[in-house]
This record gives structure tokens, sequence and C-alpha cells, in this order.
């Protein structure tokens, strides 16, 4: 995990995360990603999640979001980024709406 460093980094790892549930990253996800990393991180971010299972990217999550977002405000901002991402996608994904339930009870609802 040392390529996640700063709440950028996790922001980014979790949103690239969500954006490759439905197997594609739309050039807008992209886009709402690299408000938040450079280009170079990004890739280093997506190569790091092709070599994970969903069970490794959700542990990493899970193990990261109190240190990166403390407050109940930082962790809705960043939901509603993942709402936001939803969004710009023109085909919405099934997949990428249950991910979103999935990544909100594990950022409000920390074991």
């Amino acid at each position: 995990m040392n390529y996640i460093t700063t709440k950028d980094d996790f922001i980014s790892f979790l949103l690239t995360y969500l954006a490759e549930a439905d197997y594609r990253v739309s050039e807008e996800e992209k886009t709402v990603i690299l408000r938040h990393v450079s280009k170079e991180k990004y890739e280093q971010i997506k190569r790091s999640l092709d070599s994970k299972s969903d069970f490794e990217c959700l542990e990493i999550i899970s193990a990261c979001a109190n240190d990166f977002l403390p407050s109940l405000e930082s962790k809705n901002d960043l939901i509603a980024e993942m709402e936001l991402l939803y969004a710009v996608d023109k085909k919405k994904s099934v997949l990428e709406r249950n991910m979103i339930l999935a990544l909100k009870k594990i950022l409000l609802n920390p074991s």
C-alpha cells in the first residue's frame, strides 16, 4: 500500500475501484479521478488495482478509510464524489450502483 500515502491517493484508489466495477473506465470517469492525482499516479493505482482481488481492494479501502477520512463530513464528501462518478458515466451500470452501496457501508460502518 505504499502507493497510497495521501488522502487524494486514497480517494483515487476508491474511485478507480468503483469505476472499474463494470470492467471499463469511461473518459468522463477518468476525468473525475484525475482531479485528485496526476496521470502517472492514476496509472500506478490502476496497475495496483488490476493485480489485486476484490477482497484485497475492499480490505485496503476498509483499512485506510478512517486514516484518510476521519470525519463523517469527509466520508459524506467522498460518497458525493462516488455519486458524481456514477452520474458522469453515460452507461448506468448496475454493478457500479451496487458497488456504491457496498462502499457506503464500509465507509459509514467501519469495523
